[in-house]
């Protein structure tokens, strides 16, 4: 097995603290270096999977990520537009959104929460790219260390396993509810499956990839519950302005990978709920999933998905990890992000540049 050397973890806080016209990190240039840490650290991790590709919670949180971005990249030019009185960034997110429904649907949305209430619009769109940074961090944070470790172990020789044990997985705060070391024991699971592969005949091979795929699933959709969990908070999608402006949104949301452009939640619900968002419904007699929520109560869920257009995010991690081709295809690195007209100070400029002309034209005498 090649060396593995773990990605460096960044501190990108400071985009929690951007607002137009400040020198800090924008929530769009941190998802940037968010989404390519999440891509290197697939890469490396889809390598000690092995062939055929078996995608991860990395492939998944990658193209969730960049999505984040998209909408940190729109939410950041029209707050800059707002605050320096400049159309321009908001003329190309216009451009931008045409042909576009989901993408012209969410400025719609946007566009009635201003006429609403103009004189709370600004906070209400401070608050909600507040809510999605600070999730996407939620989300770098946690998923890197604990890949890395595990890597890092399993390339030196050792049980991949051990290394999150000794920081605490499985049981600390942490890992509360021991989901996160589960899933790595069916990561490691996969990978042993792998190797296996090249020793045993076509006919064993493709049961056995079968097998490897959905044992990797399994792996994939266990963290989530852990991830998902984690934006259960009150910075996050626990917040009340979050909570109704996201609810009005979902209709409007997608991810967009190289494979497609699935909607979420068509059928209706909120993508703030962790129940809707995961295609889960609360059961009172037998479950498919038991949580700890974060109240310390236990929830018993049966899931709602089975991988059709339900647009949770079972049903994403069904289509395209399941299914061998689409598998390929989200190994890709994200789609790129859209880049608007930053507009800052540019209309207060041309209002100082009109002063001085008409200062340079203009000279009072003494009798003036």
């Amino acid at each position: 097995m090649t060396a593995f050397t773990p990605r460096p973890i960044r501190d990108l806080s400071e985009s929690l603290d951007w607002k137009p016209g400040a020198a800090t990190l924008s929530g769009r240039a941190a998802n940037v270096i968010v989404n390519e840490a999440l891509h290197e650290l697939d890469r490396a991790f889809a390598g000690y999977m092995g062939e055929p590709a078996v995608p991860s919670l990395l492939t998944y949180a990658k193209h969730a990520s960049r999505t984040v971005g998209s909408q940190l990249a729109r939410m950041e030019a029209t707050m800059r537009s707002l605050r320096y009185f400049d159309l321009n960034a908001l003329a190309d997110i216009r451009r931008d959104t045409q042909g576009a429904p989901a993408l012209s649907g969410q400025v719609r949305v946007l566009a009635t929460e201003f006429i609403r209430n103009p004189f709370r619009f600004y906070g209400t769109l401070r608050t909600l790219r507040l809510a999605i940074q600070w999730g996407n961090l939620q989300a770098y944070g946690s998923l890197v260390p604990v890949f890395n470790r595990y890597l890092e172990a399993e390339h030196a020789g050792e049980d991949g396993l051990a290394a999150p044990q000794r920081e605490g997985y499985g049981g600390s705060p942490l890992d509360p509810q021991g989901l996160v070391l589960q899933a790595f024991r069916l990561y490691q699971a996969a990978h042993r499956i792998g190797m296996a592969l090249p020793d045993v005949d076509s006919a064993e091979r493709n049961r056995l990839m079968d097998v490897r795929r959905r044992v990797a699933f399994s792996a994939t959709l266990t963290l989530s519950l852990h991830e998902q969990m984690l934006f259960q908070a009150s910075e996050c999608y626990d917040d009340k302005v979050v909570k109704r402006v996201v609810g009005r949104l979902t209709p409007t949301l997608a991810i967009e990978d190289p494979v497609d452009t699935m909607y979420l939640l068509p059928n209706g619900g909120n993508w703030a709920e962790f129940t809707d968002r995961m295609g889960l419904a609360e059961a009172a007699g037998s479950a498919d999933v038991t949580l700890i929520d974060p109240s310390g109560l236990e929830r018993r869920y049966r899931l709602t998905g089975r991988g059709g257009p339900g647009g949770t995010i079972f049903d994403y991690l069904s289509s395209r990890f399941l299914d061998p081709e689409a598998a390929e295809g989200v190994a890709a690195r994200p789609l790129p992000l859209p880049a608007y007209d930053d507009g800052e100070g540019r209309a207060i400029d041309r209002l100082r540049q009109s002063y001085r002309r008409v200062r340079g034209t203009y000279r009072p005498t003494a009798s003036t």
